[in-house]
């Protein structure tokens, strides 16, 4: 007889599943990196086939080119873009307003 779960039981976190979110991470950096994109102000996290970006880049164009650089990556299936566009975008814009 199967023990009833309780459902605190904690998420399967495998040395297989870390190997395997570290390798889509160093695809997708490495996709970054072909383009010119990425740097010290983006953070790249890896859960499975998903993948979410934070950080703070120059305009709405580069926040665009490094979404679609990462959905171009093969293996990533969803995407959390958490990125802000800090200059030349809406939020610099807003800034100069009287």
């Amino acid at each position: 007889m199967e023990a009833a779960s309780t459902g605190d039981e904690m998420p399967s976190d495998t040395v297989h599943d870390r190997a395997v979110d570290g390798e889509l991470l160093a695809r997708v950096k490495e996709g970054l990196g072909r383009r010119g994109l990425g740097g010290e102000h983006l953070r790249i996290e890896v859960l499975g086939s998903h993948v979410i970006l934070e950080g703070a880049v120059r305009t709405w164009f580069d926040l665009d080119v490094i979404e679609r650089a990462v959905w171009d990556v093969p293996g990533v299936l969803s995407l959390d873009n958490r990125l802000q566009a800090v200059e030349g975008g809406a939020t610099a814009e807003a800034e100069q307003l009287p």
